[in-house]
């Protein structure tokens, strides 16, 4: 059965129009903003320190599930904000969709087929190799890194939790993921910054050096974390190389916590 991920949307936010109670099951944001939100779901929200799960719009009034994720509900007063932002069940989702890959992969068999055939529904005349088909790679950094003000800035990893077949070097470029085997690939960056309450937070995935994706994270006294995640789809040929690159604008460097710190690709499909 597949995941029904949570649907993202960038920069969607707004506030309350009026006062909720901690048990109101629907809610209104400011007139003429709720296109700003998915018209798919469910999607997350979040107010204060609530997320909420949103599993129906009309026009500006949302409809939603209270207390998710270990949250509390709780009375809002009208004015406050309204963000779609990903949240913690968005990677664990993604972990597990992934683990399902990398397990189908790793011992799927079927009468001498490999599992890249039997998804595909092909005989012989596709002959995958095991090569082929694990080729995936997740690295970390064990240290905080420092992002100057305003300065887009790649990301770079010291440490490989996994890499099937040298996809990266913690030596040379360090900053990049490198396709060995051509296809199609999912791309998972994530970051934490330190707290801060002052500009913006972004993070993007760079292909060959140039911008493939971009969430960004208004910051706010209520959330001066920015915890972000984006994820992608990327076509790669053989020696492509994604990276991702980290911006703010708090005024000042600002360290990304090595504990929220991760980046990972794994090939889908040829």
């Amino acid at each position: 059965m597949a995941t029904t991920f949570q649907v993202a949307k960038n920069r969607a936010k707004s506030a309350l129009a009026a006062d909720i109670t901690s048990a109101v099951t629907s809610l209104t944001v400011t007139a003429g903003e709720g296109a700003k939100f998915p018209s798919t779901y469910p999607f997350p929200i979040t107010i204060e320190d609530e997320i909420l799960k949103c599993t129906n719009r009309s026009t500006d009034t949302l409809t939603v599930e209270r207390a998710q994720e270990g949250t509390t509900a709780a009375a809002h007063a009208s004015g406050k904000s309204v963000h779609l932002r990903i949240t913690a069940k968005f990677a664990s989702d993604l972990h597990t969709a992934v683990n399902a890959i990398e397990n189908k992969a790793a011992f799927g068999r079927l009468d001498g087929w490999t599992a890249d055939q039997i998804l595909k529904g092909a005989g012989a005349s596709v002959n995958p190799t095991e090569e082929h088909m694990n080729q995936s790679c997740k690295v970390t950094n064990s240290a905080a890194q420092s992002i100057p003000d305003a300065t887009v800035t790649a990301l770079t990893w010291n440490t490989e939790t996994w890499d099937t077949n040298d996809i990266h070097d913690t030596t040379t470029n360090p900053s990049r993921l490198t396709c060995k085997v051509a296809g199609i690939y999912l791309v998972v960056a994530f970051l934490g910054w330190a707290s801060n309450t002052t500009g913006r937070r972004t993070l993007r995935i760079y292909k060959n050096g140039a911008q493939l994706s971009m969430t960004e994270m208004p910051i706010t006294s209520a959330a001066p974390y920015g915890n972000t995640i984006l994820v992608d789809i990327v076509s790669l040929d053989v020696n492509d190389y994604i990276e991702s690159l980290a911006h703010q604008t708090s005024g000042a460097a600002l360290d990304i916590v090595s504990a929220e710190l991760s980046f990972a690709m794994h090939r889908l499909v040829s």
